[in-house]
């Protein structure tokens, strides 16, 4: 998985509790019905029997639609948040996501991360959605992790660390210049710090004082 959301509430349809109209609605009412459009042709071409039928018989998710109703972090949202069944996840997975990610915020993907309880492993770099597929790195990475949870295979990626960050990427495809790897994320080395927004429009380290 790559690019995926804690909540899609509040890191795609309403971040910061403003309705994301142009990325949401370009997925459900164009994206989404065009790949299925797609997958069913191809299945139809492969001689899928039952697919055409099937897809006419059910209608178009109107995920939209849906998402506008309910303006609010509700039950609705809650049932569709990943981050309320992370926990549950009981297989070996591989995440990665971009730090400029224009369709989804970044947060999702290292706090799914940090609360995974299976083998696992994460890969970042900078750019925009779906942009670390590029990296011939990550795409070794993801070989060499299917056949150890797939294959069975000792290749030895349980031996390396399982964070990796791509930096500085170049080109077109995009290459990353150099490469970090950590044990964890956040690397142990962090220290967390909170910054306080001042009327001057700065950030200060020193918290206001109380208003009168």
């Amino acid at each position: 998985p790559s690019a995926v959301a804690a909540s899609t509430y509040s890191e795609a349809v309403y971040p910061g509790g403003i309705p994301n109209v142009g990325f949401s609605a370009e997925w459900s009412l164009h994206i989404q019905p065009y790949f299925e459009a797609v997958g069913v042709k191809a299945r139809v071409g492969w001689g899928d029997k039952e697919c055409e039928s099937n897809y006419r018989a059910h209608p178009h998710p109107l995920g939209f639609l849906s998402a506008r109703a309910h303006p609010l972090f509700d039950q609705w949202w809650q049932l569709r948040s990943l981050g309320a069944y992370v926990d549950q996840v009981n297989v070996p997975t591989f995440i990665s996501g971009t730090w400029q990610d224009h369709a989804i915020l970044v947060s999702g993907t290292t706090e799914l991360y940090e609360r995974l309880k299976v083998p696992k492993r994460l890969s970042m770099a900078p750019g925009g959605h779906t942009w670390i597929y590029a990296q011939p790195a990550l795409q070794q990475d993801l070989l060499q992790w299917m056949n150890r949870w797939v294959k069975g295979a000792h290749d030895g990626i349980d031996t390396q660390p399982p964070v990796t960050v791509y930096w500085e990427t170049k080109g077109d495809p995009p290459v990353a210049s150099w490469t970090t790897h950590y044990s964890s994320w956040p690397p142990t080395s962090t220290e967390m710090q909170t910054f306080w927004l001042t009327s001057a429009g700065t950030l200060s380290a020193t918290a206001p004082a109380s208003a009168p």
